[in-house]
């Protein structure tokens, strides 16, 4: 029989709903007001402008926001606005904000005001341009009639107005953003800031839930069902449990005494059923509340986004103003610039981010708070990347370097953190040291010498630090190199902060960090610095040891005695031998995006002993892209194994058992161990539930080959401009070629089949009609030719080639066919020709009909 719950469930979760603010009661409607979450929730439009999170002068040295302006030239002045937010008709809104440095020193703020559409109706300027860099109060301004949303705009400008900011690159701080609404003008003008609510105001309803199911899986709609057993909430009758209502559950955290998310997201439907044995409506299970909500996932659904990115990076580019805060390779803040790999009209945000996670065989989530992260690549928490990092034979490997005075490094046994020895720091004995550090690499800073990392993995830099006398600030930092061993960055740009050692006592020091595009090796610093002109004194000594640098996952063990359940598969679903690409390109000569199929990438050997397992990927690059994410792929999906495809945790015992396993997150590393079955495997989680009734608390897990390549996520086709319109289709055929070699070679002789929309000659085919195009071509080769000769075909389009498409080596006995298939944009008079190509002499198969044809038809898909 199973041990019973021992906490009463009440204690230690909350299912919330938002309620509509009381009398004296106000809630800040701007959701990022100092950049908390860097620069999620505020939309910069001006080109090269950017908001990040701050912490200096220009925010008054507190926690806020710095908005970078545009680098280009414009003839507008730089400015930036406030996610939309709602907003009642009628109602008054009220403003404040802090204002840091400004290049002139001159800004002004704005209330703009949408409709239900977000079509802008009016705006109300709050004041005059200004220099006084304060807090800064508007009077209350009242929405007019048809508003559902309301944004704050601050313009940078000149003094006065008199002329446009038009300068790049300067900065201008605030923080402390708030914006409220209030039933009358008088009440608006009255309002005592303190009590106004950054939180917002929250009635928790979990006392009469009677169930609660929360799913979230990858880039998969969170959804959150309950049912609540309470008449007093009916929405028949009462107006808490409306459509669009913020919804959150949270748990207690029983060693911090945190309340943590578990699930944030906001009503989508509240249905009711009534217990008619139940004769009395204020019985409380008189009616049954069926609740059902929704995480971020559906604002990006939601959001027009046709422009899409090439990096991870580049990211929030296409996340700014899709009501989700992010986390792109360790990136908050907005990005100034990005480069633009496609477009496509019919795409959202959330398409946008599988396509650019799919080009880069990366990973994307929406974690438990909300947040959506997305990685290039994930590291593994056991493996310790610092050479000698506990000095147990010698200090090898580290560059030491000082300022002020020649300092000493030596191999030690008077101090230890692990193990029996350490690296001893010994400043000059005529007391002129200022700064002592150590460097894990060798004397001349080769590549070779530097620490391997994988660009987008957030790490964790830390060490011990041992001060026998003397306490001094101890920064631990990390430079970042490429492939080049050139210098790109460091996560260490405040080193000379650092964090004081602890007199006479070991003392753990840690830097979360993130490894930049690009980053290939890394240089871990460790050192011990003065302040000011102070010197250190004469033979001043400091202790280090146990340096690491890992990947920040944690990993968490999962045996037996932490699961009831477990399923163990041969994860055959995961495998991927064949591959298909669509391939996305944009035409900057048209403004609109060309899209290429490039098939038959393929793992023969995967295929002749798990027979094929076949996926398409959309992905932006070119031939050589393709074929390296191919290889890629295959190398981590062509092989399945027996491996742990989830668990089922053992039901919540007690309070610690919350702590352990309802903070469980997808993308986290688990350590699962089966003994029965040899299982000893790490895997990632990819799906989290929760199963939550009144005395029973259940969390599963699905898992997922922690090195694998996600699954591709079906796009929507491209379509940019105006939709197609009636299709035609032309169709033309070449003789015979014979002796087709190791020459690209362009086909003539078409016989066009089929309607009078292009013209021939030679081997040149032209389109009469601008619009945009499919072409398909299919080039058949006979049986000729040594075994093994590989055969290819590429259009070439007004003198340029495309990207080829090759079919693998065949035996003299098989005939071998090629296709290419290209989706493009093409002006009136566009010339196009077929190219073929042999690794030998092959005959290549003509005709007009019949098996065998080689080919090419063209599909006109709309102006």
């Amino acid at each position: 029989m199973s041990t019973p719950q021992v906490f009463k469930t009440v204690d230690v979760l909350r299912l919330e709903v938002e309620r509509d603010p009381g009398a004296g009661e106000y809630r800040n409607l701007i959701p990022n007001p100092s950049g908390q979450l860097g620069g999620w929730g505020w939309v910069t439009p001006v080109a090269h402008s950017v908001l990040v999170a701050a912490n200096d002068a220009a925010t008054g040295n507190a926690p806020g926001l710095k908005y970078i302006t545009g680098t280009t030239i414009s003839p507008a002045s730089n400015y930036f606005y406030t996610e939309p937010q709602p907003f009642t008709a009628g109602r008054w809104a009220r403003a404040r904000w802090y204002i840091g440095t400004s290049p002139y020193g001159y800004h002004r703020a704005s209330i703009y005001w949408y409709n239900a559409s977000r079509t802008f109706i009016s705006s109300d300027l709050l004041g005059a341009y200004t220099n006084s860099n304060a807090t800064a109060i508007s009077s209350a301004r009242q929405a007019p009639a048809g508003t559902a949303y309301a944004a704050l705009v601050f313009e940078v400008g000149g003094a006065a107005g008199t002329y446009p900011y038009t300068g790049g690159g300067a900065e201008m701080g605030l923080r402390d953003v708030t914006l409220v609404s209030a039933a009358t003008s008088t009440e608006a003008n009255t309002i005592t800031w303190a009590s106004v609510s950054a939180d917002g105001y929250w009635t928790n309803i979990l006392g009469p839930t009677h169930e609660i199911e929360i799913e979230r899986a990858a880039l998969d709609l969170g959804t959150l069902e309950a049912v609540v057993l309470d008449s007093s909430i009916d929405p028949a009758t009462a107006s808490l449990l409306r459509p669009g209502r913020r919804v959150r559950v949270t748990a207690l955290n029983s060693t911090t005494g945190v309340w943590e998310s578990l699930f944030p997201g906001e009503l989508l439907t509240a249905d009711v059923t009534y217990d008619l044995k139940r004769k009395r409506p204020a019985d409380p299970k008189h009616a049954r509340i069926s609740l059902s909500a929704v995480d971020v996932t559906k604002n990006m659904a939601q959001a027009a986004r046709p422009e899409g990115v090439g990096t991870i990076r580049d990211l929030p580019f296409v996340l700014e103003g899709a009501g989700v805060p992010w986390n792109a390779d360790g990136n908050t803040n907005q990005v100034a610039t990005a480069t633009l790999a496609s477009t496509n009209d019919n795409a959202t945000a959330i398409d946008q981010v599988s396509l650019t996670r799919d080009t880069a065989r990366g990973y994307a989530w929406v974690d438990r708070k909300g947040v959506l992260n997305a990685f290039s690549s994930l590291g593994d928490p056991d493996v310790q990347l610092v050479p000698n990092s506990s000095f147990e034979t010698n200090i090898a490997g580290w560059r030491t370097q000082w300022v002020g005075a020649a300092a000493t490094f030596t191999w030690s046994n008077l101090a230890a953190s692990v193990g029996n020895y350490s690296l001893q720091m010994r400043a000059n004995a005529n007391a002129l040291t200022t700064n002592m550090r150590i460097e894990s690499q060798d004397a001349t800073g080769t590549l070779a010498s530097k620490i391997p990392v994988q660009a987008g993995v957030p790490y964790l830099a830390k060490a011990d630090l041992y001060s026998p006398v003397t306490s001094r600030k101890a920064p631990v930092y990390v430079d970042w190199y490429n492939a080049a061993n050139t210098y790109i960055g460091t996560s260490g740009d405040d080193w000379n902060i650092g964090t004081p050692s602890t007199v006479n006592t070991w003392k753990t020091i840690e830097r979360p960090v993130v490894a930049p595009a690009g980053a290939v090796a890394a240089v871990m610093t460790v050192a011990v610095i003065t302040e000011g002109a102070v010197k250190m004194a004469a033979n001043e000594q400091h202790y280090v040891d146990n340096v690491s640098l890992r990947a920040a996952s944690p990993l968490m063990l999962v045996d037996e005695s932490a699961y009831a359940d477990i399923d163990l598969g041969f994860d055959m679903d995961a495998c991927i031998n064949s591959i298909d690409y669509k391939w996305l390109v944009n035409n900057t000569f048209t403004g609109t995006t060309d899209e290429y199929h490039l098939t038959g990438y393929e793992d023969a050997a995967s295929i002749a002993q798990w027979g094929r397992h076949h996926k398409t990927f959309t992905i932006h690059g070119s031939n050589a892209d393709a074929a390296a994410h191919a290889a890629d792929v295959f190398a981590r999906n062509a092989q399945p194994a027996i491996r742990p495809d989830g668990v089922r945790f053992v039901a919540m015992k007690t309070t610690a058992d919350v702590t352990a396993k309802a903070f469980v997150d997808l993308y986290d590393l688990h350590k699962v161990v089966n003994t029965a079955k040899g299982i000893n495997a790490k895997a990632r989680v990819t799906t989290v539930r929760h199963t939550i009734e009144p005395d029973r608390w259940i969390v599963s897990v699905d898992y997922a080959n922690p090195t694998a390549v996600a699954a591709p996520q079906l796009l929507p086709p491209v379509q940019t401009g105006d939709p197609a319109g009636p299709p035609f289709l032309e169709a033309v055929y070449t003789p015979a070629t014979a002796s087709v070699s190791a020459t690209w070679v362009a086909l003539n002789s078409w016989t066009v089949i089929e309607s009078s929309q292009i013209a021939v000659s030679g081997s040149t085919i032209t389109v009469a009609r601008p619009g945009r195009y499919r072409i398909k071509a299919t080039l058949v080769y006979d049986a000729t030719g040594t075994a093994g000769t590989v055969r290819g075909g590429r259009l070439n389009i007004g003198g340029t080639p495309m990207p080829y498409q090759t079919s693998p080596g065949y035996g003299t006995s098989a005939f071998a066919s090629v296709e290419v298939d290209h989706t493009k944009r093409l002006a009136a008079g566009a010339t196009l020709a077929l190219e073929a190509y042999a690794g030998a002499t092959v005959n290549l198969l003509g005709g007009t009909s019949g098996y065998g044809n080689t080919r090419i038809e063209i599909q006109f898909l709309g102006d």
